[in-house]
């Protein structure tokens, strides 16, 4: 409320108490004017070693929270140990591993930021 065109983007898990907790945060930057940009769903999944992706704390549930927020769904990024050693020791999988699955998710959505606000800017000044 305090830092004029404040905007926030809202991360949740797939499980639904998470989407609520998530969901309760939303709304209230809502009240206080604060802009939502969109909707990240962190340990989406992970890949075994067969390929196959494991959805092992749910499915959609960043999707559906977006949809009720209507907003955006920026991306989805899996579980890789990697992605979390990074963090802990202070060195962006990004950086460390850009091509890690992890990585390329970040970076997409990145993207997806980057172009939503272009796209925004243009509508606005129209």
């Amino acid at each position: 409320q305090f830092l004029p065109k404040s905007e926030m983007i809202v991360v949740t898990t797939p499980q639904k108490a998470a989407q609520s907790v998530a969901q309760r945060a939303a709304f209230m930057a809502k009240s206080v004017d604060i802009q939502l940009i969109g909707v990240i769903e962190n340990m989406s999944y992970f890949t075994g070693d067969d390929g196959k992706p494991y959805h092992i704390f749910g499915e959609g549930g960043g999707a559906a929270l977006a949809d009720k927020l209507e907003i955006p769904l920026l991306g989805e990024v899996p579980l890789e140990p990697a992605l979390r050693v990074g963090g802990d020791e202070g060195t962006p999988i990004v950086v460390s591993n850009p091509t890690a699955e992890s990585s390329v998710a970040i970076m997409n959505i990145a993207k997806e930021i980057i172009e939503n606000k272009v796209a925004n800017k243009v509508v606005q000044n129209a």
